[in-house]
């Protein structure tokens, strides 16, 4: 069976945490360690309890959190983000720091207007060639007989 990731798309799943309030808050802290929910909401005094239980759900469905049940005789469970939820905190963080050059004003200041800036990886390739034929090395390696 495919994982939500599988059937539904990161893409998707990326959308959905995005649009609704409270979700990357909630994740961000997980990956800060607080595994409790008890924990983040005295932190984050302004998420109810339903909509701290229907995110916590939600995150355990699309497969970006796991759940983690204490030992009896305790009922506490703990939450921690999975490798795919620590991926697309990282797809978040690399758009919050793409905004914080754009408040900096940093594409205006830019020579050329078709100029991508170097420092974000982003060059775009000269050709269309480039996109759909990958770059061969320059030197063939010589072959040595045994």
């Amino acid at each position: 069976m495919n994982s939500p990731a599988q059937r539904i798309g990161v893409a998707a799943i990326t959308e959905n945490l995005l649009k609704r309030r409270w979700s990357t808050v909630i994740l961000r802290h997980l990956d800060q360690g607080k595994s409790d929910p008890c924990e983040i909401a005295k932190i984050e005094t302004d998420i109810s309890a339903k909509v701290m239980s229907e995110r916590l759900r939600t995150m355990v469905r699309y497969g970006l959190i796991a759940r983690y049940p204490r030992p009896a005789p305790s009922s506490v469970v703990e939450y921690r983000p999975t490798i795919l939820g620590k991926k697309i905190l990282e797809m978040i963080d690399n758009i919050n720091a793409l905004d914080q050059q754009l408040r900096q004003g940093w594409f205006s200041r830019r020579e050329r207007k078709d100029a991508m800036p170097h420092d974000l990886g982003l060059d775009e390739p000269s050709t269309t060639d480039a996109i759909l034929i990958p770059r061969q090395p320059d030197a063939t390696p010589t072959r040595h007989s045994a």
